[in-house]
């Protein structure tokens, strides 16, 4: 980890939530929610977020890339709803390389 942040009085749980986000967008080199689809019921593997110590299958996670496109690490962020974290999550790369 190289930074992380919480706001004052943010709610502790999501400390950990926020740093699942990450990890679930590095381990499958995509935004955390677009595991959803794979692990919801019905889907091709249901129960996969339960692999991996954990992992966080909704917006909030997303993938840092080099200017190269390689996978070099990822922002997760938690404290709002799942749509909120993931445009909070997304800003947090603007103008990033």
């Amino acid at each position: 980890m190289l930074a992380f942040a919480r706001m004052d009085k943010s709610i502790l749980g999501s400390i950990d939530i926020a740093l699942k986000k990450a990890k679930t967008s590095v381990l499958f080199n995509n935004p955390s929610e677009a595991l959803w689809e794979f692990c919801k019921p019905g889907g091709p593997a249901p129960a996969t977020e339960g692999t991996n110590g954990g992992l966080i299958p909704y917006a909030g996670g997303v993938p840092i890339r080099a200017a190269d496109g390689s996978l070099v690490g990822a922002v997760g962020v938690s404290g709002g709803m799942p749509e909120q974290d993931g445009e909070v999550a997304r800003a947090s790369l603007s103008g990033s390389t």
